[in-house]
């Protein structure tokens, strides 16, 4: 006995179309890119809040630098005191025994031994305050796809 069944697969063919494009380089692409763009903004926001604008360098290297369909790397490049920012430190001659510096403050030229600098994230809350938004732009765009 032979039994055959009639049926129509076009909307289940449509879904696996769809989903190849979520699974395609392009596609996964602006997925990643959806996430970034939202680390992106809210890292200019913070560096904004913290005051960290004096000469603008800092916010207009904060970019999404590297794209690819696996991974995005976003942050700055190009300015040596951005990773100072972000995680604070301290700064010491190097080619002598004091660091100089001219204070508003104080009017005058400054001479000191060493310099903390405190930490003021700008990057890593970008990311740590805004995973759902990060995920839900990310998804967004799949349900666009799909």
């Amino acid at each position: 006995m032979n039994v055959t069944i009639d049926a129509d697969f076009s909307a289940l063919t449509d879904v696996l179309q769809k989903l190849e494009k979520v699974s395609d380089p392009k596609g996964r692409e602006t997925i990643l890119k959806a996430g970034a763009s939202v680390i992106h903004a809210n890292a200019v926001i913070n560096i904004e809040a913290q005051g960290l604008i004096d000469t603008s360098k800092l916010i207009n290297s904060i970019k999404i630098h590297k794209l690819t369909p696996d991974y995005a790397d976003v942050g700055s490049a190009g300015v040596v005191y951005a990773a100072i920012h972000e995680f604070g430190g301290i700064i010491k001659p190097l080619t002598s025994d004091f660091l100089y510096f001219y204070s508003e403050q104080h009017g005058s030229i400054i001479k000191k031994r060493m310099v903390t600098i405190p930490a003021r994230p700008y990057l890593r809350p970008a990311v740590d305050e805004h995973l759902d938004d990060i995920k839900n732009a990310m998804e967004y765009q799949i349900m666009r796809m799909i």
